[in-house]
């Protein structure tokens, strides 16, 4: 997970004690921390990258963007 994260097991906990989104609570491990699952949306730094590339190059009729390739920072 990244170090700016909000996500941490003290969520994850709270997620189980509410009953929300089960697929993202802790998982017990034998022997070890609990695991923390991964969420479906989680994006790696490649992945992130490869996304912006993509914005950055769309092309579509006008009137249906706000010219999106000047909002993309690839830094």
């Amino acid at each position: 997970m990244d170090k700016k994260s909000r996500d941490d097991a003290n969520v994850r906990k709270a997620l189980e004690e509410v009953g929300i989104k089960p697929h993202l609570w802790l998982q017990p491990s034998p022997g070890r921390d609990p695991i923390m699952p991964v969420a479906l949306y989680y994006m790696s730094l490649d992945e992130k990258e490869r996304f912006l590339k993509v914005l950055q190059k769309l092309r579509v009729p006008d009137g249906y963007r706000s010219n999106i390739s000047r909002c993309v920072n690839m830094k």
